[in-house]
């Protein structure tokens, strides 16, 4: 006889990404630049907690000005939100003035003028609503979304790295910058966007990347919170470092802190693993079969596993090898070490659990689930917790039942459980970002300044010579 989850309810219980061009096509991306947008909404759905690194500076240097897709979006969001503004264009010709973005497609004028009362509260709204906080804190959020370089308005420019400061100092009503005359942008807002932006490839236009992948519990008594896009938030620990800004191409899958503290590793979808803070790399499962959705540290041993979907497990450095679970057939979404760090489970979408090495079977969820399970975790040595994307928690063996996430609009599925240093609780996070905290697991908000550094202006010292727009 195997153990089923202690409640009855398991299976009712209600579910839950220089070359030239014709005069005659120059002329149509022209006209395409300057008509108005169609207006359309701004998304309202919420993102996940993982957001853009800020974007580094990229400067014009070939010559394709038509309208990026990026570009004409965030157009068509701005205008919008204020329908009575206008456009000076996207494209610019390749023999028109100097260095500039609107060469490449990639850079916009908004048509507002700052003598104009109801523009410049328009410029105003905009910018506020770009460079805000969002509700994980983080700074700049839409700006770093969409992909902003840099804004200029008003005789100032924004940079992500400064903030605002002088762009153009006037001189008998001529605005000069390094000696050069230069347009104060009185008349327009200047926006100039990466190319991951002009090719609709940030978190503004792939939202799903910012969703949360998983979550693991540091030794301080917080957790590490790890997105699809590669960023990790960490709350009531420290930060480490993220591969947000290479937003890894098969998304990160999961998140897995080190035994002793002090570090985590980032899983990618597709078997790479990044170390950061005191985690070692011990290799990768490139080449794996299926795609890689989980990994668990072997206890206070040197290494690490990785699970794949189709239930193949790769063992890497001082962990052993004890196989895995591809001849079931099953679909696999999670798996969990022994305190020895000489076993592990696996836990199948379907509620099933194989047990290897010194690792107890404590049962599995014995009829068919309403929604798959997404994460499991361990209770020490003799039980273990499943928790599926609808957000019922299965309790088996000595692991406590501290109560389900309670989801609703907005929340998304559950993406990952993490239990408490003690085992007396755990977190329960949702792609949205929300975290349920069961338990003795403390309700955290993520730690401030937590992100990683920006660029400054050492790095581009010619910059004050390349901005010509």
């Amino acid at each position: 006889m195997f153990k089923t989850a202690r409640r009855d309810r398991i299976t009712t219980r209600r579910g839950r990404r220089t070359l030239r061009i014709s005069l005659v096509a120059l002329l149509v991306i022209a006209v395409v630049a300057s008509v108005g947008v169609p207006a359309v909404s701004a998304p309202k759905a919420r993102f996940g907690p993982g957001i853009d690194d800020h974007a580094s500076y990229d400067g014009q240097d070939t010559c394709n000005p038509a309208p990026k897709p990026g570009v004409l979006g965030f157009q068509a969001v701005v205008q919008a939100r204020h329908p009575s503004t206008g456009s000076y264009g996207i494209s610019r010709a390749c023999d028109v003035g100097g260095r500039s973005e609107h060469k490449e497609g990639r850079a916009w004028d908004w048509k507002v003028n700052r003598f104009v009362p109801s523009e410049r509260a328009a410029a105003r709204d905009v910018i506020h609503w770009l460079l805000g906080r969002d509700r994980f804190g983080h700074r700049h959020a839409r700006a770093r979304r969409f992909g902003i370089m840099y804004m200029i308005w008003n005789k100032r420019i924004w940079l992500p790295w400064s903030g605002w400061e002088t762009y153009c100092v006037m001189n008998n009503g001529v605005c000069y910058r390094s000696g050069s005359p230069v347009s104060p942008h009185t008349n327009h807002i200047h926006f100039s966007f990466t190319w991951g932006s002009a090719r609709k490839k940030t978190t503004w236009w792939r939202r799903n990347r910012s969703f949360a992948a998983g979550i693991s519990a540091s030794r301080s008594g917080g957790f590490w919170l790890a997105a699809r896009n590669g960023s990790v938030l960490p709350y009531g620990s420290s930060f480490y470092g993220s591969k947000s800004g290479s937003s890894p191409k098969k998304g990160v899958s999961d998140v897995a802190s080190t035994p002793a503290g002090g570090g985590y590793w980032l899983l990618g979808g597709g078997g790479r693993v990044w170390d950061f803070g005191a985690a070692v790399h011990r290799g990768n499962a490139g080449g794996s079969s299926g795609r890689a959705v989980a990994m668990a540290p072997a206890g206070v041993r040197r290494g690490y596993w990785v699970l794949t979907r189709r239930g193949r497990v790769r063992a890497f450095g001082e962990a052993a090898k004890l196989g895995g679970a591809r001849k079931s057939g099953l679909e696999w979404a999670g798996i969990a070490s022994t305190p020895t760090g000489r076993g592990y489970w696996l836990f199948s979408r379907k509620g099933k659990v194989a047990a290897f090495g010194d690792a107890r079977f404590e049962g599995e969820a014995s009829d068919s689930l309403s929604s798959p399970v997404v994460d499991g975790a361990a209770h020490g040595a003799a039980g273990y917790w499943m928790v599926t994307r609808a957000g019922t928690v299965l309790a088996f063996g000595d692991a406590p039942d501290r109560g389900d996430a309670k989801l609703g609009p907005g929340t998304g599925a559950v993406a990952g459980i993490t239990p408490t240093p003690s085992g007396e609780g755990y977190w329960l996070a949702t792609t949205k970002g929300k975290v349920f905290a069961r338990g003795n697991a403390a309700a955290l908000k993520p730690t401030a300044g937590a992100e990683s550094p920006l660029r400054t202006r050492r790095a581009y010292p010619d910059i004050d010579m390349l901005l010509d727009d």
